[in-house]
């Protein structure tokens, strides 16, 4: 609710709301806290992140994050942004020979990595949610025309594990 500013912006936010019909639809959402494999203020890189090692046969590898150091816990990324990913074999950086579902962020190989080659990858990425309640509390006062700024809804959302 904090990006709402006008009108326009709730109208949107009231369409989306109508098509994912309130909670039961998940939808693509960009978590602007946390919506790519690099560090923040780094660069995205082929090198990011871990997908796995190849062994000579697997083609395929799920794009995944990290988080932690001391017990990290491994994020499946189900949602990349399309044209953002980046992949490595060994750290070396490859334009083709793969190719990447941006509906389940399953990487494809059209020949599997040999094995003990270390495969790698950067991009950025949507979250799927879904709204958490069947209602929005909207108070279109804040939204009268000639006032500058008010309070925006609190719109909650929920992550979808798929």
């Amino acid at each position: 609710g904090l990006g709402l500013r006008n009108a326009a912006d709730l109208a949107e936010v009231v369409a989306l709301f109508e098509e994912a019909r309130g909670r039961a639809h998940s939808f693509r959402f960009r978590d602007w806290s946390d919506y790519r494999s690099a560090a923040p203020g780094d660069p995205i890189t082929a090198t990011d992140q871990r997908l796995g090692t190849g062994d000579g046969s697997e083609t395929q590898f799920q794009l995944r994050k990290k988080y932690g150091a001391l017990n990290p816990y491994w994020r499946d990324v189900t949602k990349p942004e399309a044209g953002t990913v980046l992949l490595s074999l060994d750290d070396v950086a490859q334009g083709s020979g793969w190719t990447v579902d941006n509906a389940t962020g399953v990487v494809t190989f059209s020949s599997p990595p040999a094995s003990g080659v270390v495969v790698k990858a950067g991009f950025q990425f949507h979250v799927p949610v879904r709204f958490e309640a069947d209602r929005l509390d909207i108070d279109l006062g804040y939204f009268a025309p000639g006032q500058g700024s008010g309070s925006a809804p609190d719109i909650g959302l929920l992550e979808v594990r798929e």
